[in-house]
């Protein structure tokens, strides 16, 4: 559900393999930009992993990024760019972290989609919207330290931490599993059941959710869990994350 009191155990798949992996990444990523955005009195722009769906951006908040922003909520840039100013003035640094599919408030099309470049699976490709936005912010701050950071592939290559490969294994048992049994139509995920998370395979129609035209809808962040107004993640989104191990 979108609203009231939160349920956790009703999630019907936890997380995917290889997002504690990209997670563990950005927050390195984010908390090690502190200090050249500190020492260089810099306004750093991070990108993340996220064309519709901010889960990673949201994630880097265990870097400290000062900022989050995320593709389901469109960007009021003014309003943002007094934010970042205030904190600038104060700190004389910043982190904003951005997801890859940010859009402008009114917007449902990404800041750096570009319409000319299509992709195998027919998505148009993104073009980099930390650097579209440090641009932007540089020029309309007229701060000179206003840079961009995209790793790219590396948020998805090496090799995965400990819960993605216990996870994967415990998944991947299940899968083989059902397959033995002769069953079909079925998906192997991670639901909280009390204090743990447990593997269980599930008619693949409850977890991958389609619209009318039998387009996948993607999971996007619980709105509970992310503040617009501050561009960080809440209380409700700090009890989420920190129930991955």
């Amino acid at each position: 559900p979108a609203l009231g009191e939160l349920d956790l155990g009703s999630m019907v798949n936890y997380f995917t393999p290889g997002f504690p992996t990209a997670t563990e990444r950005i927050v390195t990523y984010t908390r090690d930009l502190r200090t050249t955005a500190y020492s260089h009195e810099r306004i750093i722009f991070l990108e993340a992993m996220g064309r519709k769906p901010g889960w990673l951006a949201l994630a880097s908040y265990k870097g400290n990024p000062d900022f989050i922003l995320i593709p389901e909520v469109g960007l009021d840039y003014e309003a943002f760019l007094e934010k970042l100013l205030s904190h600038y003035k104060q700190e004389k640094n910043a982190v904003v972290v951005v997801a890859e599919g940010l859009r402008y408030k009114g917007s449902e099309t990404p800041i750096s989609e570009d319409p000319t470049n299509i992709d195998g699976f027919g998505h148009k490709k993104l073009g980099g919207v930390a650097e579209v936005l440090a641009k932007r912010v540089k020029q309309d701050l007229g701060i000179e330290n206003c840079n961009h950071v995209n790793p790219g592939y590396l948020y998805r290559c090496g090799p995965p931490n400990f819960t993605d490969r216990q996870y994967a294994l415990r998944l991947g048992n299940a899968a083989v599993d059902s397959i033995v049994a002769g069953e079909t139509g079925r998906v192997a995920v991670l639901k909280k059941e009390l204090e743990c998370l447990v593997v269980r395979t599930m008619p693949i129609g409850q977890v991958l959710l389609t619209d009318c035209s039998g387009k996948v809808i993607p999971r996007t962040v619980d709105p509970r869990f992310y503040c617009p107004e501050n561009y960080s993640i809440t209380q409700e989104g700090l009890q989420y994350f920190n129930f991955i191990k």
